[in-house]
């Protein structure tokens, strides 16, 4: 069985061609202000509704924190798909 890695830098964002939008934007000052910066290599890719969360971090904690920023702006944790990677 293969595993998934989550996608790094800016690959997702290169793949889909996706231009930053206020909610977007909005999402990364949330995440990097409620993890203090420790949500490295940080996307943010808005598929339709969806938003596709890909970064690392060096601990859980930091991870949780950036999650629970985005969803306090998204409020429907269905849209949000969180890929971050603890390291």
């Amino acid at each position: 069985m293969r595993s998934f890695e989550p996608e790094t830098d800016d690959a997702l964002s290169e793949q889909f061609e996706v231009e930053p939008d206020d909610l977007t934007e909005a999402i990364e000052r949330a995440v990097d202000q409620a993890a203090c910066g420790q949500i490295g290599g940080l996307t943010v890719v808005r598929l339709g509704d969806a938003v596709v969360l890909n970064g690392h971090s060096r601990t859980y904690h930091a991870a949780q924190l950036a999650h629970e920023a985005v969803l306090d702006l998204l409020g429907d944790p269905s849209r949000l798909v969180d890929l971050i990677l603890v390291r």
